[in-house]
């Protein structure tokens, strides 16, 4: 009986054990998934940011008088 009892212990102290890895898991890859999501936020801005740049260059590039900057720069 006794053998028992120690064996049990034994059982639950293990299980205690896995329960905190277990829980340490999570609070770890909590933290990941909102360390993702803050990078996936970035990644939106900056790309709403290059689209405006881009937009902008484009529309300067259409104004330019490819003639004239040939005649600057030269042949």
């Amino acid at each position: 009986m006794r053998d028992h009892v120690v064996e049990s212990a034994h059982l639950i102290a293990e299980l205690e054990e896995i329960r905190a890895r277990n829980a340490e898991l999570e609070a770890r890859l909590a933290a990941q998934a909102v360390t993702e999501r803050e990078v996936s936020e970035q990644l939106q801005q900056r790309t709403a940011e290059l689209a405006i740049v881009n937009s902008v260059q484009q529309a300067l590039a259409e104004q330019l008088d490819m003639q004239a900057i040939v005649d600057v720069v030269g042949d």
